[in-house]
C-alpha cells in the first residue's frame, strides 16, 4: 500500500537521523531492520478506507462502479492550522479562496519564504496530479495540481494525492458535480467558522467509470465549459453594449435627435402655458419655488 510504504520510509529517515545525532554508525542492516520495524507500525496503524453504502445508489452503467473518495486517494493532508510569516518576495501559499475549478490563483496569494516552505513540505508538498480542495471557508471545490511549480497550502486546502489509473482531472470534474458537491456541503461542520474535515471528506462517493471513459469525459466537460465561457463572454460584452446603447438613446431623446423635428409642432413653452392655464381653472394652486 502506497500509503504504509510512504509513513514507513519517513519513519526510517527519522530513525537515521537521530542515529547520526546522536554519533552513532548507520549501516545497511540498520536500514533495513528500521524499515521493516517502520512498515509494521505503519500496517497497525492503517485503516481501511471505507466502501460506499451502496444500497441507496442510482444504478450506474456497465463496467462503472460507486467508490469513495478514500478509495481514490493513499494521502489526504492539509496545511498548516496556523498563519505562517510573510515575506514579499517568495513561495505561492495558497488558501481556499485561491482554488477553483478554472484554476489556482497564484498573482493574489500571499508568499512564504523558501525555509519555512521546505519546512512545511515536510508535513506535505503539493505535487502534480494531486487534488486541491477546499476545506475551510468556502468547501468543496476541487481543483487538479497542473502546475509545474513550488508552492504551499494553508489550513482551508487539502491535497490528495490519487492511486494510478485514476485521471486526476475526471476526479476534479467529479467533486465538483452537483452530486459530489451537495455531499461536500452535509460533510462541512460549523457556522461561522466552517470546515469540511479530513476524516468526512474520504466518505464521499463518486461514480468511477474506466480510464478511457474518464478521458471522454474530460473532454466533454471542457468542451461544454468552453462554450459556457465564450456565452459568459458574449452575455457581458451584450450588456456592456446595450447599457451604453440605453445611454445614448436617452441623450439623443433629451438633445431632440432621436426623431426627425417638426418646425410646425406647438413649442414645449406653449404647452407648458396651457398646462398652467388649466390647473388655475381647475382651481389648482401652482407652486412656487422657495428662494434660495
Amino acid at each position: 500500500m502506497r500509503w504504509i510504504e510512504d509513513a514507513a520510509k519517513k519513519a526510517r529517515a527519522k530513525a537515521e537521523a537521530k542515529a547520526l545525532k546522536a554519533g552513532k554508525r548507520w549501516t545497511a542492516g540498520d536500514d533495513a531492520k528500521a524499515l521493516e520495524k517502520a512498515r509494521r507500525a505503519a500496517e497497525a496503524r492503517y485503516k481501511r478506507p471505507a466502501a460506499p453504502e451502496s444500497a441507496d445508489l442510482p444504478d450506474l452503467p456497465k463496467g462503472w462502479c460507486w467508490t469513495t473518495l478514500g478509495q481514490l486517494a493513499w494521502l489526504v493532508k492539509d496545511g498548516p492550522h496556523y498563519s505562517p510569516d510573510y515575506v514579499d518576495e517568495g513561495i505561492p501559499f495558497i488558501t481556499g479562496g485561491h482554488v477553483r475549478p478554472e484554476g489556482v490563483d497564484f498573482e493574489s496569494a500571499k508568499r512564504i519564504s523558501p525555509e519555512l516552505h521546505a519546512e512545511l513540505c515536510t508535513r506535505i508538498e503539493p505535487k502534480l496530479g494531486d487534488i486541491l480542495y477546499t476545506k475551510g471557508g468556502t468547501t468543496g471545490i476541487a481543483r487538479a495540481n497542473t502546475y509545474e511549480r513550488a508552492f504551499n497550502v494553508w489550513v482551508h486546502v487539502a491535497v490528495l494525492r490519487l492511486a494510478k489509473l485514476i485521471d486526476p482531472l475526471y476526479v476534479q470534474n467529479a467533486l465538483n458535480s452537483p452530486w459530489c458537491y451537495a455531499q461536500s456541503q452535509r460533510y462541512t461542520h460549523g457556522v461561522g467558522n466552517q470546515d469540511l474535515g479530513l476524516t468526512r471528506m474520504v466518505n464521499i462517493t463518486l461514480p468511477l467509470p474506466p480510464l478511457a471513459e474518464q478521458a471522454r469525459i474530460n473532454t466533454a466537460v471542457a468542451l461544454a465549459t468552453s462554450v459556457i465561457l465564450h456565452a459568459e463572454e458574449a452575455t457581458r460584452s451584450a450588456v456592456v453594449r446595450s447599457n451604453a446603447l440605453r445611454q445614448s438613446v436617452l441623450k439623443w431623446a433629451f438633445e431632440g435627435k432621436l426623431v426627425e423635428q417638426n418646425p410646425n409642432d406647438e413649442p414645449a413653452s406653449a404647452l407648458l402655458e396651457r398646462i398652467k392655464a388649466g390647473r388655475e381653472a381647475a382651481g389648482t394652486p401652482t407652486r412656487k419655488r422657495k428662494a434660495l
